[in-house]
């Protein structure tokens, strides 16, 4: 048996996943109508779709802790790399789909990490 751990071992003992090299932030309010329509498509059609797609690691979307603030709605993705933006995988399923005429206020942030992951004393402790 092997001593090497690979990529999944290790984040699961470290709580980060080092082939992260960059984070994209997608920020977007949409009328309050449509919330739920919009929920469902973008958590069960969107994000698998984008995460499907070559050097997407991971997917996970948020809501405004405060209904007020704008954009209310984020979805924050681990990328390998910025490229993984320009696949033509991604070019086929970017877009707002069936709400396009609907959302506002849309931003797109991407971010390269500064260094190396820091992860809670406590959860590395929970995963060993």
């Amino acid at each position: 048996m092997s001593n090497r751990m690979d990529e999944s071992e290790h984040q699961a003992r470290n709580g980060a996943d080092p082939r992260v090299r960059a984070i994209l932030m997608a920020l977007v309010d949409i009328d309050p109508q449509f919330d739920e329509e919009f929920n469902d498509w973008y958590d069960n059609v969107h994000v698998p779709e984008l995460v499907a797609c070559p050097g997407f690691l991971s997917g996970r979307r948020g809501v405004a802790a405060d209904p007020s603030q704008s954009p209310r709605y984020v979805a924050i993705y681990e990328l390998e790399d910025e490229n993984a933006l320009e696949s033509q995988a991604v070019q086929g399923v970017r877009g707002w789909g069936p709400f396009s005429d609907r959302v506002r206020n849309y931003r797109r942030l991407l971010f390269t990490p500064t260094g190396k992951p820091i992860v809670s004393p406590a959860e590395k402790g929970a995963s060993q």
